[in-house]
């Protein structure tokens, strides 16, 4: 049996559909959570950082004021994020278009990096704040588990490049 007129024809399915679908969707959902939970943090430690400085202990509010730094840049991580999740989900069936789903992709993961920096950062600072002021030791966040968050906040957007450009080869096929 063959197409009629008012038929449409079949939906592209690449070789990296699947893998540009699935993270997309993943995306969309922890963006918008990253997105609530951004402002939220950012808003509590906006006020942490007030109280510090209302309390005349600076070390604390330079501190807790880093890591507000870092959620700013959260905020544009988490709408990027979900905007790359749609955009993964949206060209997943046109192999021919790989270039928008490279550049947003490559640009959330840079920010995705200077989020993790930013943070790693900021708790740097503010536990050696916590060490000046108390006199105990506390200690740093553990090198192994920093590589191991950036390296999962990358693993959904290099998924979805991945399923682009498994895309763009099976056209050339």
């Amino acid at each position: 049996m063959g197409q009629t007129a008012n038929s449409k024809p079949a939906p592209y399915r690449g070789p990296g559909t699947t893998l540009m679908k699935v993270p997309g969707i993943l995306m969309i959902i922890s963006g918008a959570l990253s997105l609530i939970s951004g402002l939220v943090t950012k808003a509590a430690l906006t006020m942490v950082t007030a109280m510090a400085n209302t309390a005349e202990e600076p070390l604390i509010a330079r501190g807790f004021d880093s890591l507000s730094q870092s959620f700013t840049v959260s905020f544009f991580v988490a709408i990027l994020t979900l905007t790359f999740g749609i955009v993964s989900i949206v060209f997943s069936r046109r192999p021919g278009q790989f270039r928008p789903v490279l550049i947003i992709g490559s640009i959330v993961i840079i920010l995705t990096i200077v989020f993790n920096i930013l943070y790693i950062k900021g708790i740097r600072e503010l536990t050696d704040a916590a060490r000046v002021i108390d006199d105990f030791n506390y200690s740093y966040s553990s090198p192994l588990m920093n590589f191991m968050g950036i390296a999962s906040s990358l693993l959904l957007p290099g998924l979805s490049i991945l399923g682009a450009w498994k895309n763009r080869q099976g056209l050339e096929a």
